[in-house]
Parts: structure tokens; sequence; C-alpha cells
């Protein structure tokens, strides 16, 4: 009995040096995965932390494009504002001279094709040019095309009954004796002319016209120095000018616009 009893608790101790071995060797399992958890959260708390900057730098660009964008809507809501507005005084022929503007308005009682228009709807040149070229011409700016001396002779007869008031007519089958040939550096290079109607007058009326000292004069081929008047505010030609520079800037904003709504929407994404 007593040696069952010792080899018995033989077995017993050596069963408990194995477990206590396979429990060590757990600890041991157990210690180097928390090493190894813990170097892992060290490392997603520096992915998060990375996460964390760029959603903030997302939202920061979002912000930022989505701010873009308002600006540029309400800068290319202003233009259009500001096109509408230059548009309809296009129209309704605001600045033109009045007799300009009643012989426009009447030009069916001479017949069809008579009556061309203003010499300002003829003619194009940017936004400094325009003003210079106002800015010599004067009333000259609202001078009404017309077909022929016939379709003149027929308008003065209407002019003498009905007096509207100061007219120049420029009839587009008049011959320029002695036109300047060649293009120079005078005010007519500056104009562009948009019918072949109005060309022999761009150059008869600006042709070898140079602006002297900050235009506060203007030379002409004779040698004859005008000095233009305060012009009190911008006629056609600046009119057009600035529409043509507003739908540039439009255009612009419109792009701008739709580029920080991409980048926005990127963002978001």
């Amino acid at each position: 009995d007593a040696l069952r009893r010792h080899d018995a608790i033989r077995t017993e101790q050596l069963q408990l040096f194995d477990a206590a071995e396979s429990v060590a060797r757990e600890v041991e399992d157990a210690r180097v995965a928390l090493d190894v958890a813990r170097v892992r959260v060290v490392e997603t708390a520096d992915i998060r932390d990375a996460a964390d900057a760029t959603v903030q730098a997302a939202r920061e660009t979002e912000s930022s494009a989505r701010s873009d964008a308002l600006r540029a809507e309400e800068v290319h809501a202003a233009l259009e504002g500001r096109a509408h507005a230059l548009q309809a005084l296009e129209r309704e022929r605001v600045g033109l001279a009045p007799a300009a503007a009643k012989l426009l308005r009447e030009r069916a009682r001479f017949g069809d094709g008579a009556i061309l228009g203003p010499l300002s709807d003829y003619i194009s040149a940017g936004s400094l040019p325009a003003a210079l070229i106002e800015r010599y011409l004067g009333a000259t700016v609202h001078a009404v095309l017309v077909r022929d001396r016939a379709a003149a002779d027929a308008i003065r007869e209407w002019h003498v009954a009905t007096q509207p008031g100061p007219l120049l007519l420029l009839p587009v089958d008049t011959s320029f004796v002695g036109a300047a040939a060649e293009p120079s550096d005078d005010l007519a290079t500056l104009v562009n002319a948009t019918d072949p109607s109005a060309a022999g007058w761009v150059r008869a009326l600006l042709g070898q016209v140079r602006p002297v000292e900050e235009a506060t004069a203007f030379i002409d081929a004779r040698g004859a120095i005008w000095l233009p008047a305060t012009v009190a505010g911008p006629g056609p030609l600046r009119r057009r000018a600035e529409l043509t520079d507003i739908t540039r800037e439009m255009q612009s904003a419109a792009a701008s616009s739709r580029q920080a709504s991409e980048i926005a929407g990127r963002a978001r994404e």
C-alpha cells in the first residue's frame, strides 16, 4: 500500500511539474503577445493620429475650397449683374445723341438698307483705346452710317422738317481720296472695323491722328491741334469694351468656381 501511494504521489508530482511547465509556457506566450499588442497599440495610435491630421487637413481644404467657390460665385453674380445692366443700356441705346436715336426709330421711312446704324455699332476697341477714341471724336462717335448720298439727302429733308438736333451722316459710298494706305501708329490702328462699310470712315476720321501729352491734345495730318473737352462718362465704345472685359472676367470666375467646387468635392471624398 505504501508503495502504491508513493507511486501515485510520484505520478501526481510529475503531472504537476508538466502542468507548471505548460502554464509557464502559456505565461511566456501571453507575455510575448502582450508585448506585440503594446507595439501594435503604439503603431495604430500613430496611424490614428496621422489619419486625424489628414482628415483635419481635408476639412480645411474643403472649407477653403467652399469659400473660394462662394467668392467666385459672388464675383460671377456681380459681373453678371453689371453685364445685364450694360446690355440693357445697349438695347435702349442710352447715351446716343437724341437726333441719331430719333433717326434710328424712324429708319423704316427711308427704305430698307438706307440707314446702316451708328458708327459705334461698326467699330470696336479695347478699354483704353476706346477712351482715347471717344475723347477725340466727341459727338462724332454718334455719327450714323447711311447707304449713299441719296439717302443722306432724304434724311436732310427729314431733319429740316423735324429739327431733332445736331446729326452727322457718313455715306458709305464716299470715295476717300488721298487716304493713308499704309498702317501707322495713329488712332485708326487702335480700332477694329467690324464691317467694311465703316473701314473708310475709320481711316478718314482717325487716320494720322495722334494723341500727345497723355491725350490732353490730338494732332491730325494737317498739323491741327485739337484740345478735347472733358468727357462726362463712357460712351458706346467704352461701354462695349467694358462688356467684352466683363464677359472675359465672367468666364474666368466661372472656371474658378468650377475648380474650387471640384477641389471641395475631392476633399469631401
